[in-house]
């Protein structure tokens, strides 16, 4: 791969604040005084955090406990600044930290469209699409968790693709990926599925990926943050391995009659328990179990439909990869502005999702990557947990944002010379502590 020197590093920290401002825009004027989604939640933490009451949601069902029912890296990034710029209203430094870590995000992928092409055009080109990526701008809007996983997830693999002592430092990053999006915790099982692959069919060059030995380390240091988030919810919840607390409400809420059933206007989606037929209200629950005794509640509920509706799963699998596929509505929330631009988003987000996924599968079937790099293989096993996601859960566009973004650099460098794939122990010229 392309080395990176200063001079390169310049130009992608400045690209990517240019290719910000046209998001940022955005967000001022679609930004609200409430939050859609997730949003709300995460910020509440964040704001519990912030004023020193630990991770906590004191406005959810059970205020005043500490709280396993969201993943811990957003809330926790977004309590920093929340707790320098206590005195300021909550949503202004939100959307702040939304957009800079968007920006990060463009910044990594323009440095991975160099390393992949060694053009200054191409990594233009790039930023320009990262940073106007028509289903960006909801996520920064509803305050959602997106922009700092892609943001884990691009600096992430540009580290582990310079190589050296940056390697480790990739991985790490590129764990906490696993604190925002629980389900990349399958990804270096994914990693080690392609190693053998590629072994198997005598494609796999040592040299470009390391020895056995720093490959184990790497698989251990990347779940070193993750098993501290265990640890933690075993000291809340005394039970162990907990990764959330949710889980059981999100396994019920994919596998129920209403997801399941053919025709049905939440067929292949997820949906809130509340809305299941029959079902007990949620906060009626919330107030005589835990969070962790409701989320088994669900688990076991989920788990008992599932093995009475066997043959409903492979039309249930079939839907999920079609509704992945189809126009999603953003999550703009219940204003003005946003229903005004929620179909205008809708279809560009839409086109622009199908354009970038089926060029790169024409690029990846003539064989314009090799998959012997840590870029192909990040973005390889990227691909292989979103699908697995998609299929074990459902086919949200959230769940895709992580490949859009490491598919942009791919599709931005295609045709790129071969001398961009040469031994990432070798090319590294960044004059850094790396």
């Amino acid at each position: 791969m392309y080395p990176i020197a200063r001079s390169v590093l310049g130009t992608a920290a400045l690209i990517s604040v240019l290719a910000i401002i046209p998001a940022a825009t955005v967000v001022m004027r679609l930004k609200t005084e409430r939050l859609s989604g997730d949003g709300p939640s995460y910020l509440d933490i964040a704001q519990a955090i912030g004023s020193g009451k630990g991770f906590q949601e004191p406005h959810g069902l059970w205020p005043g406990h500490s709280t396993a029912r969201r993943p811990p890296l957003w809330p926790i990034v977004l309590s920093l600044p929340l707790k320098l710029w206590s005195t300021a209203s909550p949503l202004p430094v939100m959307y702040s930290v939304e957009v800079v870590l968007h920006a990060v995000t463009v910044f990594g992928a323009a440095l991975l469209a160099w390393m992949l092409s060694g053009n200054w055009r191409r990594m233009v080109l790039t930023s320009l699409i990262v940073g106007l990526w028509p289903g960006t701008q909801p996520y920064l809007v509803a305050g959602l968790s997106e922009p700092v996983s892609a943001a884990a997830v691009t600096i992430g693999t540009v580290l582990m693709c310079l190589g050296r002592r940056c390697f480790f430092w990739g991985v790490l990053v590129l764990s906490l990926v696993v604190l925002a999006r629980p389900n990349f915790m399958i990804l270096p099982l994914w990693v080690a599925a392609a190693l053998m692959a590629l072994k198997a069919s005598h494609r796999l060059d040592l040299k470009l990926i390391g020895s056995p030995r720093r490959l184990i380390a790497a698989a251990v240091l990347f779940f070193v943050p993750f098993a501290g988030w265990l640890l933690r919810n075993y000291a809340v919840t005394g039970a162990f391995p907990v990764v959330l607390t949710k889980v059981g409400e999100d396994i019920y809420g994919t596998y129920n009659i209403l997801t399941a059933t053919v025709g049905n206007p939440h067929f292949a989606r997820w949906v809130p328990a509340d809305l299941i037929p029959g079902e007990e209200r949620q906060a009626s629950l919330a107030a005589r179990m835990s969070e962790l005794e409701l989320s088994r509640y669900y688990e076991a509920k989920g788990r008992r439909f599932i093995a009475s509706h066997w043959k409903a799963l492979p039309a249930l699998l079939v839907g999920r990869v079609l509704y992945a596929a189809a126009p999603q509505w953003p999550p703009f929330g219940d204003t003005p502005a946003g229903a005004k631009y929620s179909g205008v988003y809708r279809g560009l987000e839409w086109v622009s999702r199908l354009a970038l996924y089926a060029t790169a599968i024409v690029l990846l079937w003539r064989r314009s990557l090799r998959l012997d790099t840590w870029y192909g293989l990040i973005l390889t096993s990227t691909a292989l947990t979103t699908m697995t996601t998609v299929l074990l859960y459902y086919g949200w566009e959230r769940f895709l944002y992580q490949l859009t973004v490491l598919l942009v650099p791919l599709v931005c460098s295609a045709g790129a010379n071969s001398r961009a794939f040469r031994s990432e122990e070798h090319t590294s010229e960044l004059q850094s502590p790396c």
